[in-house]
């Protein structure tokens, strides 16, 4: 699998590997980073994800939370992705009920029917690779281990 593309900035971090789109949500959100994050997001999407399905494997670890400007204009997005071949999210995030229910709210009406929560980055890969979204070469699973680690 190959890194198409990875941006860094102090809000999140996006890496895209073949139909997966992989992001670190950081610190708390307000309007403005989720109109920079929207901006990005949508021209990685546009350029490498419209020609099949695709995973999102969003990693909410480091997240604090987004401000109700910021939520709604989150929901518009995940809107937009299901349009543009969105098929699954796998989410990786601790056991903490508040970030729960704000992720819930800001996707409950756009959510793909294969989605689920998990407690770490593995789990997550384990099963995005049983729905084929990723090989299953142990080289893979190190790669994306190692890409997330290093941050």
């Amino acid at each position: 699998m190959i890194l198409k593309a990875n941006i860094e900035t102090n809000f999140f971090i996006i890496r895209i590997y073949d139909r997966i789109y992989h992001v670190d949500h950081l610190h708390s959100w307000d309007e403005r980073v989720a109109k920079s994050y929207i901006e990005i997001a949508e021209k990685l999407i546009s350029k490498h994800l419209l020609r099949e399905p695709w995973a999102l494997l969003i990693d909410l670890r480091k997240w604090e939370l987004s401000t109700p400007a910021a939520e709604n204009i989150l929901k518009n997005h995940f809107s937009k992705g299901m349009q543009a071949g969105l098929s699954c999210i796998a989410t990786i995030i601790e056991s903490s009920e508040i970030k729960k229910w704000q992720a819930n709210r800001i996707a409950m009406d756009h959510l793909p029917e294969k989605n689920q929560f998990f407690p770490d980055l593995l789990d997550a890969i384990l099963w995005l690779e049983k729905l084929d979204f990723i090989d299953s070469t142990e080289a893979l699973k190190k790669q994306l281990l190692i890409q997330t680690t290093m941050k």
